[in-house]
């Protein structure tokens, strides 16, 4: 079910997120990746684990959420 809520996210915020949450890359390292800045990294991950937390919220799929932004 979080595959599809992450299927909404922009292709942007999507390719950052998976890169740090999958790919294990660091925003120093997505930033080299892209050529992109790292605060733009950092908008990107924040815009896109806010809607996240938001959407599964509405879902109350909130321990969801949790184990997979920061367990694994």
């Amino acid at each position: 079910m979080l595959d599809k809520f992450v299927e909404q996210l922009p292709p942007r915020q999507k390719e950052i997120l998976l890169l740090n949450k999958e790919g294990g890359l660091t925003v120093e390292e997505i930033a080299q990746k892209l050529n992109i800045s790292k605060r733009t990294v950092e908008n990107h991950l924040f815009r896109a684990k806010s809607f996240l937390k938001k959407i599964i919220t509405d879902e109350h799929l909130i321990s969801l959420l949790f184990f997979w932004l920061f367990i694994r």
